[in-house]
C-alpha cells in the first residue's frame, strides 16, 4: 500500500486536521466500550482510510478492532461475538449497504453505524423501510476534508455533478458545507467570503446554518488561519477539465490513473528496474507496481506542475547533476589520499542524496531513508510513459483540433469524421462539448445529425449519455456558427481573454495559460480578480454572463493583507487547474490550498455523464 502524504511541509499545517479526525475516531470508539469490533468502511472511504485516520495496528489493538474490510456484497462475515462497526457517508446508496449487509448477518444481530457528514431523513427512512433501524445505533463521527496533499483537501466524492444535475440530489451540497462547518472549528472564522454560481450558493447557506448552531471559535489557530475563502461553480467553466493538460501531474492522471496521489503502472516499463522499483514504498500485484506521488517526493514536487515539454530537460540535467556527485563521491572513498576533513564533507554531501519520509504507523514506527537517485529513475519512467502518448501523431493531432475548437473555428465537420473513424466515444463526446461550450451552443440541425450518427455507431445506450451531458450543460443548442467579434463581447472566452495565449514559454511561463497550451481556466481568472485590490466590483457585467448568483461577504475587520486562500470548488476541480493555481500562488506570493467534492482528470469528469445503464437482459 502506498503511503499517503505525511503533510509536513504543508503552510496550512494540515496534518492539525488529520489529527483532529483521528483523535474523533479514536474517541468516538473508545467511549462507546463495545468489546471486539469488526470494522465495515464504504469502499471509496476505505481506500483514504489512512488519509484521514492516522492509527496503526497498535491503536487499532487497543481500540479492540479486531479487522476492517471494505463494505460490499458479498461481504466478509464477522467473527463470533464481535460488533459490528460500520462507517459510512449518509448517502442513501451507502445506508442501503449496510441494511444489506445487516440482512444477511445472524437475526437480532445488533450494530453500530458512524457517519461522516450530516445525517438526513432519507438515510433514516432507508433503515426503516429495511426493518433495520432496531438494531443499529448511529453516531455522528466528526469528519470533514480530506487531506491528500500539503495543499489540498477533498471529500472523494466524485459524482457531485451527476447527483445534483441529473439525479436532482444535492444532498452533497450540505455535506460539502458541513466540511467547510468542521474546518472552521478548527481554523477560525474566515473573515472574507466571495461566491459564484447556485451550487456554491447552496454550500453558503448550508455552512452558515452549521455556524449558526454551532460557531466557529473566536480565536484563529495561527498555523491554520485562512483570510479568504472563494466559492466557485464547475459548470462556470466546463472547458478547464475537458481540455488536454500539458503539466506532469495532469497528464500522469488522464492517461496514467494518477488518483488520491497513488499510480498503479507496470513493472516492466521502468527505466532502472532495480533502482525504481526500490525507490518508494509500493506493492507489487502481478506486473504491477504502486508508487506514492506527493509533497514527500522532492523530485515530483519540482516536476508537478511543470509543462511537459520542461520535463526533459530538468530530469537530464537532474540525473546528470546526481551522477557527477556519485562518481566522485566513490573517487574519494576510494583514493588513498583522502583526509578526514574531506571523509565529513564526503557525509554531509551524501545525506543530500538521501530524504527522510515517514511511513504511516501501520507499517513501521521508524523514518527510513530513499536514495534520490532511484527516486530519479522512478519519474524518468513515467515521464517516458508519458511522453509515448504525448509525441503520437494522433495526440498532436486532437489537441490541434481542440485549440481550433476553442479559438471558435467552426469543425463540426471534423468532429463528424472522428466519428467514422470509429474514434472511442470519449475522445468524440469531449470535443462534441468542448464545440459547444466555446460556441455557447450547437446548431441543432448540426447537433441531432451528429447525435443520430453517434447512436448508430456507438450503441443506443448513448442516448441517456446525451441526456446526461444536456442536463449538466455541457451540450446545448440554440446558437448558430460564431458570431463577429463586437465591441462588447457576450462569449465568456472572449470576454474573459481565456484564449489565445499561445506566445507563452512553456519551461519558463510567465502566464497560468501554459497548463493547457493557450487556455487559461477561468477560476484563476476569477480567484486573481477576487484578490485585487476591487475585488469583484469592476467585473459586474463580465460576473453576470456566468451562470448564477455572486455575493461578496466581508467581515467588519480583516487581514491587512492575504496570504492564505482557501480555493472551494463544488462539482470537483482538475489537477490542471490545481497547478495553474500553484503558479498563481507563486506570482501573487499567496498560499492557496484548494478543497473540492474530487480531483477529477478529464476522463473521470466525463465519467458521470457515462453512466452504466442496465438493459434489464441479464
Amino acid at each position: 500500500m502506498a503511503e499517503p502524504c505525511s503533510l509536513e511541509k504543508s503552510a496550512f499545517s494540515l496534518k492539525l486536521i488529520r489529527e483532529a479526525a483521528t483523535e474523533s475516531f479514536c474517541q468516538l470508539l473508545g467511549s462507546l466500550n463495545l468489546g471486539d469490533v469488526e470494522l465495515f468502511v464504504e469502499a471509496r472511504l476505505l481506500s483514504l482510510f489512512h488519509y484521514f485516520a492516522n492509527v496503526g495496528g497498535d491503536d487499532l489493538h487497543s481500540l479492540c478492532v479486531r479487522d476492517i474490510h471494505s463494505l460490499m456484497l458479498p461481504s466478509a462475515h464477522p467473527m463470533p461475538r464481535s460488533t459490528v462497526v460500520y462507517m459510512i457517508r449518509p448517502r442513501t446508496a451507502h445506508v442501503h449497504l449496510v441494511a444489506q449487509h445487516l440482512q444477511q448477518l445472524p437475526a437480532g444481530t445488533s450494530a453500530v453505524l458512524f457517519h461522516t457528514g450530516s445525517w438526513n431523513a432519507l438515510c433514516t427512512d432507508v433503515l426503516v423501510r429495511a426493518g433495520v433501524d432496531k438494531q443499529v445505533v448511529v453516531h455522528a463521527y466528526k469528519l470533514g476534508f480530506i487531506p491528500l496533499d500539503n495543499d489540498i483537501l477533498t471529500l472523494a466524492h466524485d459524482t457531485a455533478l451527476r447527483d445534483c444535475y441529473i439525479h436532482g440530489n444535492k444532498t452533497c451540497l450540505t455535506e460539502l458545507g458541513h466540511a467547510l462547518h468542521v474546518l472552521q472549528q478548527t481554523a477560525g472564522d474566515i473573515p472574507t467570503v466571495h461566491y459564484k454560481g447556485e451550487l456554491s450558493k447552496a454550500v453558503w447557506k448550508a455552512l452558515s446554518e452549521f455556524n449558526a448552531t454551532t460557531p466557529p471559535p473566536a480565536t484563529r489557530l495561527k498555523k491554520l488561519c485562512i483570510d479568504h475563502m472563494i466559492l466557485l461553480d464547475r459548470k462556470l467553466d466546463y472547458i478547464a477539465p475537458l481540455s488536454t493538460p500539458l503539466t506532469h501531474e495532469a497528464l500522469l492522471a488522464e492517461l496514467l490513473g494518477l488518483q488520491d496521489g497513488v499510480v498503479t503502472v507496470g513493472a516492466a516499463p521502468s527505466a532502472d528496474g532495480d533502482a525504481a522499483t526500490s525507490a518508494a514504498p509500493s506493492s507489487t500485484v502481478g506486473e504491477q507496481v504502486t508508487w506514492a506521488l506527493n509533497g514527500d517526493d522532492p523530485v515530483f514536487q519540482d516536476i508537478r506542475d511543470k509543462h511537459i515539454q520542461a520535463i526533459g530537460p530538468y530530469l537530464h540535467s537532474t540525473s546528470a547533476v546526481f551522477a557527477e556527485e556519485r562518481k566522485h563521491m566513490e573517487r574519494l572513498l576510494h583514493a588513498e589520499s583522502t583526509t578526514v576533513k574531506q571523509l565529513d564533507e564526503l557525509g554531509a554531501s551524501m545525506n543530500q542524496h538521501m530524504v527522510r519520509r515517514s511511513i504511516s504507523p501501520m507499517r513501521v514506527r521508524h523514518p527510513f531513508r530513499q536514495d534520490k537517485v532511484a527516486m530519479l529513475s522512478k519519474h524518468i519512467a513515467l515521464a517516458e510513459l508519458v511522453q509515448a502518448t504525448t509525441k503520437s501523431k494522433s495526440f498532436k493531432n486532437l489537441w490541434q483540433l481542440e485549440k481550433a475548437i476553442l479559438e471558435r473555428q467552426p469543425h463540426l465537420g471534423d468532429i463528424e469524421a472522428l466519428v467514422w473513424q470509429l474514434t472511442p466515444a470519449y475522445t468524440v463526446l469531449r470535443m462534441l462539448c468542448l464545440h459547444s461550450l466555446a460556441n455557447q451552443g450547437l446548431p441543432k440541425a448540426s447537433y441531432m445529425q451528429l447525435k443520430t450518427q453517434c447512436l448508430h455507431l456507438y450503441g443506443y445506450e448513448y442516448l441517456h449519455v446525451f441526456e446526461s451531458l444536456e442536463a449538466m450543460g455541457l451540450l446545448t443548442t440554440g446558437s448558430t456558427a460564431a458570431a463577429p467579434p463586437t465591441t462588447t463581447p457576450t462569449n465568456p472566452l472572449v470576454a474573459w481573454d481565456l484564449t489565445g495565449h499561445f506566445d507563452c514559454d512553456p519551461c519558463n511561463p510567465d502566464d497560468a495559460s501554459f497548463v493547457a497550451g493557450g487556455y487559461c481556466p477561468l477560476l484563476i481568472k476569477l480567484v486573481q480578480a477576487a484578490l485585487s485590490r476591487d475585488g469583484w466590483t469592476p467585473l459586474t457585467a463580465r460576473l453576470n454572463m456566468l451562470p448564477g448568483p455572486s455575493a461578496v461577504l466581508a467581515a467588519a475587520s480583516k487581514p491587512k493583507r492575504t496570504k492564505r486562500v482557501l480555493v472551494v470548488v463544488v462539482g470537483g476541480i482538475s489537477p490542471l487547474e490545481i497547478s495553474a493555481l500553484r503558479f498563481l500562488g507563486k506570482k501573487l506570493k499567496v498560499s492557496f490550498i484548494v478543497a473540492s467534492d474530487a480531483i477529477l482528470s478529464g476522463k473521470a469528469f466525463m465519467g458521470q455523464a457515462l453512466e452504466p445503464m442496465g438493459n434489464g437482459l441479464q
